[in-house]
């Protein structure tokens, strides 16, 4: 029986794994607004939603929902909020999209998951 990948010891699920790779959406999906474009699937962490609970300044992390006071970099949350536009597709996406959500911080922590992905804003 072949054992799943891991990261750091720990057993990786198939979602972590997709979620680490580079994804080009190719389906024809009418309502998809990031077709043919590179994307990155966004996943939150488990404490996403408490952690935004306990938040005290305007800006939470993308990924974990944690205060940023100096973000790492900020990225582009599109699709209705699953999905994070690679900065080379900026000027390919179509603006005033209304599952355009804008960009988003992301904290030193985080960082390292959205490598290639983070812009300077």
């Amino acid at each position: 029986m072949r054992r799943p990948p891991t990261r750091k010891g720990k057993a990786m699920t198939s979602e972590k794994i997709k979620a680490s790779t580079l994804v080009t959406i190719t389906e024809d999906d009418p309502d998809d607004d990031t077709k043919g474009l590179r994307t990155k699937k966004l996943i939150t962490t488990a404490s996403y939603e408490k952690n935004q609970d306990n938040a005290t300044t305007d800006q939470q992390c993308a990924r974990c929902g944690k205060d940023v006071s100096n973000p790492a970099g900020w990225v582009h949350i599109v699709g209705g909020g699953v999905q994070v536009l690679h900065p080379d597709d900026e000027d390919k996406y179509e603006d005033m999209n209304p599952a355009d959500l804008g960009f988003y911080p992301v904290g030193s922590d985080c960082a390292k998951h959205f490598k290639g992905f983070l812009q300077d804003c």
